[in-house]
């Protein structure tokens, strides 16, 4: 829906001397529209909502405007093409300079990338440009709104392809770096990447089949229910030369999280209680009865 929406908005940007093409483009986004607006009455008709957006409103006013700013964040990486910049919390000197060092590394690809835009005479890759950004813009606000998860390379993978494509034919009409240096730039932007992936892998086997057998020990469709403790896991990083370390909270190693998004796969109903249950009941799964599973289970 954003792309389609910024496609329109490009055709503003097309001068008079094309008209054929404007009127070509004009068309055919308009036929995708309307399909959009069919498809749209039917969710409002059906759910009450375009895309469940009244069930994302952003209320907690608390974090409100961090999350708005690692969202501002994730915007800014959206030129560099190696790494997606995790913001911090910012309760050490250490992480706020890492932070400003990688925030910095950004920008220094913002201005390689204007610099590399300059060179564009190209009408579609103006268009893959200004469909890229103002999607991004669209996202970026869109997300600060509903509250939803912080902006990375899911939720901006629409731009980012675009804008990279875009950038890339710029690169390969102007001969601005050899073919080899495109090699090696995608090279080590997989490496890296995959590597930051499987660096603390999870074994959700293990996890799965800990959760499944729980479920199939309740009576009826379950609720869920975090009961334990609230032990939160901390991973340390240490940065090499100057000797110090950091810790970092990843939301995706909590076990809460780990079990609420296996649950919410082996039953997509399944209902997460944010208080305590009045009542113990045989449909109610609790954390500690998962945790008491692993634990028996390790033991042997």
């Amino acid at each position: 829906m954003f792309i389609f929406i910024s496609s329109l908005v490009f055709i503003f940007f097309i001068k008079n001397d094309t008209k054929k093409i404007k009127l070509t483009l004009f068309s055919t986004i308009a036929s995708i529209g309307f399909l959009f607006f069919i498809y749209l009455l039917f969710n409002y008709l059906t759910l009450g909502s375009f895309a469940s957006e009244n069930q994302r409103v952003n209320n907690e006013l608390d974090t409100f405007w961090f999350d708005t700013y690692v969202d501002f964040v994730g915007l800014i990486n959206l030129a560099n093409p190696f790494f997606y910049l995790k913001t911090f919390d910012y309760l050490s000197k250490t992480k706020i300079i890492i932070s400003f060092i990688l925030i910095f590394i950004d920008l220094i690809f913002w201005y390689l990338s204007i610099y590399i835009l300059k060179k564009n005479k190209n009408l579609f890759v103006k268009y893959l440009i200004v469909v890229a950004l103002i999607n991004a813009l669209f996202t970026f606000f869109s997300a600060m709104i509903q509250g939803i998860e912080p902006l990375g390379i899911r939720l901006l993978f629409n731009s980012s392809y675009l804008f990279w494509f875009a950038l890339l034919i710029i690169i390969r009409e102007n001969n601005i770096v050899s073919d080899k240096l495109l090699y090696i730039i995608c090279f080590v932007t997989l490496f890296y990447n995959t590597c930051f992936i499987v660096k603390i892998p999870t074994n959700f086997i293990f996890y799965k089949n800990a959760v499944e057998h729980i479920v199939k020990s309740k009576k009826s469709i379950p609720i869920y229910y975090y009961d334990d403790e609230k032990k939160i896991i901390t991973t340390e990083y240490k940065v090499p030369f100057i000797n110090k370390s950091f810790s970092y909270i990843h939301e995706n190693k909590q076990p809460n999280y780990i079990y609420k998004a296996i649950l919410r796969m082996v039953n997509p109903t399944i209902e997460f209680l944010d208080h305590k249950p009045l009542e113990n009941t045989q449909k109610t799964i609790y954390s500690s009865e998962i945790n008491n599973f692993i634990e028996k289970k390790k033991a042997h």
